[in-house]
């Protein structure tokens, strides 16, 4: 999809004359987040003026009382008269801060507006969502996460991403008033962005003005900036992602990453690029895994890093796996895996085969528990810890994890599937009827 914006502007009184906006209208439709205020206007004129068919979405916040309800009666107001559809939700801030136990009130709403844009979304099949940031959002972006700490990615700005598109990116809040007040565009003020409570308004009121004191084209500055830091970022993330094949294989879900590589120095210069986006943001956790025992792992929000023996696993976590599975009356559909389970009068000579009336049914299917043991085919009748059989099989922590084990009415283990028998449920001479697996 092309998307273009440009700015036209008289050379003479180095006023805006007009911006103009060409987003696609091959039967694509968009999804304005507006708040009312003067950026989200400007957005809303523009696509106006464009033809685009897009619709509204307005969160109110219900944080500034009477205020906010105002917000929300003006955007209404606005897209009835151009015959715009119009979404609209109260979401509750201070309940959400309660039940997530998180502070930031900016967070919060940020959280809360975008994932109901993105239902929105889903549910009305827009193609994008358009939000009205500008360059000086971009900029003070830049100022919040360099006071964080960030790396290279953080130091990009704001930027467009996946479905969410920023048309007005390219233009300062300056130029945005100009074209607001040339066109006579009404929009509404909020009154907390008076405040420096919040460093995004500190940064704003306060740093922004002084740069443009030493720099008065500051702004264009910092597009030329952010202009070299994502082309360096570019050529960054294509060094990363060369490395990643030498570093790494991936199979069957998992990522294997070889440890004598990371183990070098010139690798480990790499590890936050290599791991930050599983959710691993500081490389010395990854480097003390390397260094740390046998087994040891630690945990992003959706990945587990494993280390074992010469490689470390990258393994993402499922949410909320089921564990074990009931077999009423041989029936197996339902299992995670294929196992067919049928009974002979005969003696089928089969690898996986079972004495019938040596089992007490129902049968279940689980993984390892702590104190599992068995007697193991070959064994002599000797018994033997699933644990220490892993063990002596070196299969990988995930390996032991995903392992099944059907086991019987009683818990006891009958088969570890893909691997070996309990011998107690061997079939022998004296056996009249067969019970059979197939894996």
């Amino acid at each position: 999809m092309q998307f273009f914006i440009h700015i036209v502007i008289n050379l003479y009184s180095n006023q805006i004359v007009m911006i103009y906006l060409n987003l696609s209208k091959n039967n694509q439709t968009y999804l304005l987040a507006m708040s009312g205020g003067v950026d989200s206007c400007v957005l809303f004129d523009l696509l106006i003026k464009n033809q685009i068919n897009f619709a509204v979405a307005h969160a109110n916040f219900k944080l500034r009382g009477e205020e906010s309800d105002m917000d929300e009666r003006f955007v209404k107001k606005l897209c009835d008269s151009h015959q715009i559809k119009m979404h609209t939700k109260i979401l509750n801030v201070n309940e959400y801060k309660v039940r997530n136990k998180v502070s930031s009130t900016q967070i919060i709403a940020r959280d809360l507006r975008y994932n109901w844009f993105e239902e929105l979304k889903n549910e009305y099949n827009y193609d994008y969502i358009l939000t009205a940031h500008h360059l000086n959002d971009s900029i003070e972006t830049f100022f919040i996460n360099m006071l964080r700490g960030a790396g290279l990615n953080g130091l990009l700005g704001i930027k467009n991403q996946k479905y969410i598109l920023r048309p007005l990116l390219l233009y300062s809040k300056e130029e945005i008033y100009d074209y607001a007040r040339k066109y006579d565009i009404e929009w509404r003020e909020d009154s907390s962005n008076l405040s420096d409570a919040y460093l995004r308004n500190k940064l704003r009121h306060r740093i922004i003005p002084a740069l443009k004191e030493i720099n008065p084209k500051m702004e264009q500055s910092f597009y030329k900036t952010f202009s070299n830091l994502r082309n360096d970022h570019e050529l960054l993330e294509d060094y990363i992602s060369d490395l990643r094949t030498k570093v790494s294989y991936s199979k069957n879900g998992i990522i294997y990453f070889y440890m004598n590589q990371l183990e070098k120095p010139m690798y480990q210069k790499a590890f936050y690029h290599l791991f930050s986006s599983y959710g691993f943001n500081h490389p010395e956790e990854v480097k003390k895994l390397i260094s740390g025992n046998n087994s040891a792992e630690i945990k992003s929000e959706s990945y587990r890093l494993i280390k074992d023996r010469e490689h470390l696993l990258l393994v993402p976590i499922n949410q909320q796996p089921q564990t074990c599975y009931k077999i009423n009356a041989l029936n197996t559909e339902g299992l995670p895996i294929y196992i067919r389970l049928y009974v002979s009068q005969m003696n089928p000579k089969t690898k996986v085969v079972f004495d019938f009336n040596k089992i007490k049914f129902p049968l279940s299917l689980r993984h390892q528990k702590i104190g599992d043991i068995f007697y193991p085919k070959g064994m002599q009748g000797k018994s033997k810890k699933v644990s220490k059989y892993f063990k002596d099989l070196k299969l990988s922590k995930i390996e032991k994890e995903n392992a099944w084990l059907l086991c019987d009415t009683d818990d006891e283990v009958l088969w570890i599937v893909g691997y070996r028998q309990d011998s107690r449920f061997l079939p022998t001479n004296k056996t009249t009827k067969w019970l059979i697996a197939e894996n």
